[in-house]
């Protein structure tokens, strides 16, 4: 496979790039990330393509520890992640522990799907809304009593000295001031087989758009060693207009060194997420934080649509635009794009164009759009869906087009089963093409939102080459944790190279450089 020569000179220099920094013990970088996602994909079926994905793989099983250490004063639009240690003492964590322990064996922590994964949450609320959800007079006198709600009863009991008197206080200090009031407390679970067979091992990276700011409480020692647990990712701040600042490739994460009883408090706009190894398990407290001097507006915390960075911030922008879609998806309003807009004056000075509501309106996609146009990972993957469901409207899909000329890749110019530049005329070419952006910045939705499309093509055409991009993508989402069912979808891609007769003895099937990458993906989730 040949290609323009910069972009195999761009391949090595990616691959020199990571010698570069195993010798120098960097921390990985967004950069690196994309380079090697790049020369993966255009180098695929090449010595280079596979060493590169090699590579990746190898990144992410590192694991870096986030470096907790005093940040100055807080300003306006700052985000802010500080370290409370020791906050609940260890007699009182191994109380807390014990009754989760018994709750979970009698069976009653909740199971109902997470808003985040849709997977089972694992979770036992304790106040909502700033409410408690049972009170001790609410417990009195019947036998029922003895079991649910005088459990989370003694829980609150347990906690609430500590969250309303230590807590709080601090959080109210760390923002210079005194409005931030508690909305919701709950505990979460992770490990395997804890309730009824289910089992969480994490969750996604995400940002908590109803909670201005967020505190996490270890209740044990899982993430001690800053290797396992809550993490954050690493962005890339420099040279975003080339890159994005936002990825939440595995090799960008940033484990929080949390020992039992300390507590970690981030704003909203920090992305963050959970993975514990197979084998253990982790207790947790959460906070959510809310502000009482800032009512919200259109079912959207003014705490973000009033930011006033919201022109150019593109995590505000892709958080806003999640905010909304959620706000129209509970109304039953989301495929009609103009039900649900938001006024531009509740928004602080915005000036962003609109591509569905009226002049004095702005549309969620609105959000997308801009926010994909700085390169965020996870505006560029939803658009891509935005676009396969047919929601954008005739303005949104002409920005789409503007939006992805300016983007287009360093390295993947012409790529089988992707739509080039000049081809970006229907709902569908566009899709592929924002996948394609999400994919390269290691966003692994958008590489097997990608890889399904192109192993749809090679199924249909027999096009080997389109099968292998499949194969690559499915890979570079396979070997970041938590995306085991990527590599279900590369060995479909083996059975087709079988059933078409590319693998047809011993001899094939060692050579068949999808083997070879599926091989690397086994090793790599174990």
């Amino acid at each position: 496979m040949k290609g323009p020569d910069i972009a195999l000179t761009q391949v090595t220099d990616a691959i020199n790039d990571f010698s570069q920094h195993q010798q120098k013990k960097q921390h990985v970088d967004l950069r690196l990330v994309r380079r090697l996602t790049e020369a993966a994909i255009f180098a695929r079926g090449e010595d280079e393509g596979f060493r590169a994905l090699e590579q990746l793989s190898i990144l992410c099983a590192e694991r870096f520890s986030f470096d907790l250490v005093e940040k100055p004063a807080f300003k306006p639009n700052d985000s802010v992640i500080s370290h409370i240690p020791g906050l609940i003492p260890k007699n009182v964590t191994e109380l807390v522990w014990n009754k989760v322990d018994q709750m979970e064996r009698n069976g009653w922590m909740s199971s109902n799907p997470d808003s985040v994964d849709g997977l089972p949450s694992l979770h036992l609320n304790l106040v909502t809304g700033g409410r408690q959800i049972f009170t001790k007079a609410s417990c009195e006198g019947g036998d029922s009593c003895e079991s649910f709600e005088n459990g989370i009863c003694d829980l609150i009991e347990l906690i609430s000295p500590f969250v309303y008197y230590e807590l709080l206080p601090k959080v109210n200090e760390l923002l210079n001031t005194t409005t931030i009031k508690v909305d919701d407390i709950f505990l979460r679970r992770y490990g395997d087989e804890l309730t009824d067979g289910m089992s969480r091992n994490g969750i996604s990276a995400h940002y908590d758009v109803f909670s201005r700011l967020t505190s996490v409480i270890a209740l044990d020692d899982t993430a001690a060693q800053g290797t396992n647990g809550l993490y954050t990712t690493q962005q890339l701040i420099a040279d975003t207009k080339t890159f994005g600042t936002t990825s939440n490739h595995a090799a960008l994460r940033r484990f929080f060194p949390l020992q039992c009883g300390d507590g970690v408090v981030h704003t909203w706009d920090v992305l963050h997420g959970v993975h514990i190894d197979p084998g253990l398990n982790r207790t947790s407290l959460i906070v959510w934080f809310t502000d009482s001097d800032e009512p919200t507006q259109t079912n959207v915390p003014s705490w973000i649509s009033k930011r006033s960075d919201l022109e150019s911030n593109d995590v505000t922008q892709f958080v806003l635009a999640s905010s909304l879609e959620s706000a129209s998806i509970l109304s039953g309003e989301l495929e009609q794009q103009c039900n649900n807009p938001v006024p531009r004056s509740s928004l602080e000075d915005a000036t962003l164009p609109t591509t569905g509501a009226s002049g004095d309106h702005l549309h969620y996609f609105d959000f997308y759009l801009e926010s994909a146009s700085r390169g965020n990972s996870f505006a560029l993957t939803r658009l891509g869906r935005a676009c396969e469901e047919g929601l954008l409207s005739s303005q949104g899909l002409h920005r789409a087009q503007e939006i992805l000329t300016r983007l287009q890749p360093s390295m993947c110019l012409d790529l089988p089963g992707v739509p080039g530049l000049h081809e970006l005329h229907s709902p569908m070419n566009l899709a592929k093409r924002f996948w394609l952006e999400g994919a390269v910045r290691g966003n692994a939705i958008a590489q097997i939102a990608l890889g399904d499309e192109c192993m749809m093509e090679a199924s249909e055409t027999g096009d080997s080459d389109v099968r292998l991009l499949a194969a690559v993508l499915f890979a570079l989402a396979a070997q970041q944790p938590g995306n085991v069912h990527a590599f279900d979808s590369l060995a479909r891609v083996i059975d087709f190279e079988v059933a078409d007769e590319k693998i047809r003895n011993d001899e094939d099937f060692a050579s068949s450089f999808i083997v070879r990458i599926a091989h690397s993906v086994q090793s790599t989730i174990g």
